[in-house]
């Protein structure tokens, strides 16, 4: 079966072929042109899509709700778990990330009748869904953890044929571990834009043009995560 890299490289060349169909066509088509395609995970009760844009450096997301679709960046999929957290506790909600780190277990998804393996999501337990922020719609707690596990596969998937960088796979979810279970700033995440608010309790990610140029700013190696949680021991 082909996995997360075989995707990737697939989607791109796709992206390619359209670009130039498009082309071919006399449509002016820019640098910056996204592909826009669907993949589908098959459960029990039914099939969930997911939207898949394709730009000409990386890929995103969007979970598809009610005939619309969202994108979700790292800080506000960290603002959904620190609101999931103060409805059911942070210790299930690290509880489910840390799960999610150590799943063994694969599963699949569907994109133009090919099945991709991937790591097998993590399903909460619980049934809930979270508002967002500006309370344009609700959000469920399995596909939160859809987004999660799909943007994290993604990055691994990239940062594993990258010489030097593979410490940072898993770097997302250990950087969400550590977001929901700590409390404080640590040089460590201030380093990489993220600052405890004392007011709100809560961490808010710098948006300085500095912190935007670091590469690494949603990414924790599984040194830097332990060495923050020593901290808060």
């Amino acid at each position: 079966m082909e996995n997360m890299r075989d995707f990737l490289l697939i989607t791109r060349n796709d992206r390619t072929r359209e670009k130039l169909l498009y082309s071919k066509k006399q449509y002016l088509v820019p640098d910056s042109y996204r592909m826009i395609r669907k993949i589908r995970f098959e459960r029990e009760y039914g099939t969930i899509e997911v939207e898949i844009q394709v730009s000409k450096q990386d890929y995103y997301f969007y979970l598809i709700e009610n005939e619309g679709n969202a994108y979700f960046s790292i800080p506000e999929i960290y603002d959904l778990l620190n609101t999931m957290s103060d409805i059911e506790g942070k210790e299930y909600v690290s509880n489910l990330l840390k799960k999610q780190l150590m799943e063994t277990e694969k599963e699949s998804f569907c994109y133009e009748d090919i099945e991709y393996e991937i790591r097998k999501c993590v399903i909460p337990d619980r049934d809930g869904k979270i508002a967002v922020i500006d309370g344009s719609q609700m959000i469920s707690y399995e596909m939160l953890f859809i987004l999660i596990n799909l943007i994290q596969e993604k990055s691994s998937a990239m940062f594993s044929k990258s010489t030097g960088n593979e410490k940072y796979i898993d770097g997302i979810i250990r950087l969400l571990v550590a977001l929901i279970e700590c409390s404080g700033n640590h040089n460590v995440l201030n380093e990489k834009g993220w600052f405890w608010n004392f007011e709100d309790k809560c961490y808010v990610f710098s948006k300085e043009k500095k912190i935007e140029r670091n590469r690494k700013k949603y990414y924790l190696t599984k040194g830097e995560l332990d060495d923050i949680i020593s901290l808060e021991s």
